[in-house]
């Protein structure tokens, strides 16, 4: 038997050049402003986030906004400090004035010996479904030509909106465990989506949504373990572009499934969170 666990490994938010940098940030995130770092491209400026990410901004170009981005690393940092990913995730979400760019989901499995491998047979040998014209496969090695790594990509570009890759996450942390991971990366309309999708039904059932919905493997077994394991998400949760151009579709499809759930659990701060989010659609209706 496998066990499956979900979180989110990368997040990156863009947003109109606000008054104060600050404004831009969730509480207890706060800007390092003795730590200035190097900027990405197109920026003049950045600092570090405490207790973790990055703010880059253009004082040369205001209209440019700013860019505010947390890494795998950045969100576990956050998590020890008792930020929750999900939080950041809702945030950025909850907000009109900003814009979630990219999102990664990541679904770490283990008990499965050789994960890569197995995604690419089935690709050879044509069983698996997804609307990807590419999968790659790539080996890691040291100097002495030990293999350290093993990933394959599904997907011809990182640019596009999804891009999933499943690698070997127990060899990358030099643990002697059968733990691989599968991640979605998902930018442009997608990474809004499932930034919403996060923020109305959970990590769990996005992570599923976005990776059966590109890429599925129904031949393998421990593949079609994790549609058991994994939650169960409504039908339309990644699809088109519904819930940022029809808000009466994210309306029905999340929102008001997890206003369902949290009145049957008797979740308050769950039904506040979403009504309020509802609230800022400014001309919603269903």
């Amino acid at each position: 038997m496998i066990e499956a666990y979900t979180t989110v490994d990368w997040l990156r938010i863009s947003g109109k050049m606000p008054n104060r940098l600050t404004d831009m940030l969730p509480q207890m995130i706060d800007i390092s402003r003795y730590e200035r770092i190097k900027p990405l491209p197109y920026y003049t400026h950045a600092c570090k986030l405490n207790p973790g990410g990055r703010i880059d901004w253009n004082e040369a170009n205001s209209t440019q906004g700013a860019l505010v981005t947390y890494s795998g690393a950045d969100l576990s940092s956050c998590e020890a400090y008792g930020i929750d990913k999900t939080y950041l995730v809702e945030h950025a979400a909850n907000r009109a004035d900003l814009r979630v760019t990219r999102i990664d989901l990541a679904i770490d499995v283990l008990g499965v010996e050789d994960a890569p491998n197995d995604v690419m047979q089935e690709w050879a040998e044509g069983r698996v479904k997804t609307r990807a014209r590419e999968v790659n496969q790539i080996h890691g090695y040291c100097k002495q030509m030990k293999r350290t790594g093993n990933t394959v990509y599904v997907g011809a570009s990182r640019e596009a909106e999804n891009y999933c890759r499943v690698y070997n996450k127990g060899a990358q942390k030099k643990l002697d465990m059968l733990w691989s991971r599968i991640e979605m990366e998902l930018k442009g309309d997608k990474a809004g989506i499932a930034a919403r999708a996060v923020a109305g039904v959970g990590v769990a059932p996005t992570a599923a949504a976005a990776l059966f919905r590109y890429v599925d493997c129904p031949s393998l077994e421990w593949w079609k373990m994790l549609h058991e394991i994994l939650p169960l998400a409504t039908k339309n949760l990644m699809a088109g572009e519904n819930h940022n151009k029809k808000q009466s579709t994210w309306l029905m499809t999340q929102a008001l499934p997890a206003v369902e759930k949290a009145i049957a659990e008797d979740n308050q701060a769950v039904i506040e969170r979403i009504l309020m989010s509802i609230k800022k659609w400014d001309n919603w209706s269903v």
